[in-house]
């Protein structure tokens, strides 16, 4: 053997690297295996492999959809059923790919808030042949469904664009338009638009319309940032608090006079600046309503029973039974009558927390 060694120590030499340098690569693959299956499975109410609901949301980036998780799973152990969660974090692709895990484990109802207004049809259409029970949740998309839940966004849109032009008129206005393959992008853009050619007496000059590839406060700063360079800008249309609270950031550490900024989802951070005047606006809606509603109608379908629903909404010239929920302006002068007398979601006391 030693002669061997000395008579080839070069290749000897060789595979002792080459098995060094392979324990990490083996160790990280691994980790990359766990991490992944960590993601595909983030919940349930059991520890059962079989699930009578699945649900599969876009993103958890959010603090809105934290809680919104939180309550279903609180409304499942209320009704007796159990409920499984993946999260598809943007990607169509893994979202097809979770919907069929779900159906695979058994789900009998699937709820589903899309990454796409399409690219599902496939995977729901195969759902429904199983006799799957499909509810779309927030977020619209081609395919079959049997319920729509959502919330009033071109209403959101409206008061956003109201708030500013009666605040400041005239000015440079810039809107930050979600992802072209959202309907909830689509709807609140069509209502922010709608006051801008009502008000066009007002002399808005909306500079920019930046479409956001998703729903992403880092690139809406990015585009922020290359508008900024070139104009004096008054107002942002933003559409939700996360992006609010980034832009807010930006503006701080440029050290440049804050626009009037909107938001929407009324979190505590939110509340908090409009009180210092560093945002204009949010938008209330009950999510926790929402929530619940997803998945006290899941309980519905799967007992053959079929959900109240005060509306419709059309998706690819198909009409789908919908419930949409109404939603709240929330400026500084109605906070605490909104917030902590009305709706009793926060205390003076969380608004003073920084």
């Amino acid at each position: 053997m030693l002669k061997f060694l000395r008579n080839n120590w070069v290749s000897a030499l060789a595979l002792l690297l080459l098995l060094i340098i392979s324990i990490p690569l083996l160790y990280f693959g691994n980790l990359l295996k766990i991490l992944n299956r960590q993601n595909e499975y983030i919940g349930s109410t059991n520890s059962s492999r079989k699930y009578s609901v699945g649900v599969c949301l876009n993103n958890l980036a959010e603090a809105r959809w934290m809680k919104e998780r939180a309550w279903m799973l609180e409304e499942a152990q209320s009704q007796g059923i159990t409920i499984n969660f993946k999260v598809a974090n943007h990607s169509l692709s893994r979202q097809a790919r979770q919907i069929a895990n779900l159906i695979a484990h058994g789900a009998r109802v699937l709820i589903i808030n899309p990454v796409s207004s399409s690219g599902l049809e496939n995977i729901l259409e195969d759902a429904q042949e199983r006799g799957i029970k499909i509810i779309q949740y927030d977020e619209v998309t081609s395919g079959p469904a049997d319920l729509f839940l959502g919330v009033d966004y071109r209403e959101i849109g409206k008061i956003q664009a109201k708030c500013l032009i009666e605040e400041i008129g005239p000015g440079n206005y810039i809107i930050l338009r979600g992802p072209q393959s959202s309907y909830r992008a689509e709807m609140l853009y069509n209502g922010q638009r709608d006051i801008v050619r009502i008000k066009n007496n007002s002399n808005v000059n909306i500079l920019a319309v930046d479409i956001l590839s998703i729903w992403s406060a880092e690139e809406a700063v990015n585009k922020i940032r290359a508008t900024i360079a070139h104009q004096k800008l008054h107002a942002v249309l933003a559409p939700d608090d996360l992006t609010a609270e980034e832009l807010v950031k930006f503006f701080k550490d440029q050290k440049t006079t804050l626009p009037f900024i909107t938001g929407a989802g009324a979190e505590i951070g939110a509340c908090q600046r409009i009180m210092k005047d560093e945002q204009l606006v949010t938008v209330y809606c009950n999510y926790q309503q929402l929530a619940k509603k997803a998945v006290f109608s899941a309980k519905q379908l799967l007992y053959r029973k079929k959900p109240p629903a005060s509306t419709t909404v059309f998706v690819e010239g198909k009409k789908i039974p919908a419930c949409i929920f109404p939603v709240y302006s929330v400026t500084k002068n109605n906070l605490k009558s909104m917030l902590i007398d009305k709706f009793k979601i926060y205390t003076i006391q969380d608004l003073s927390r920084e």
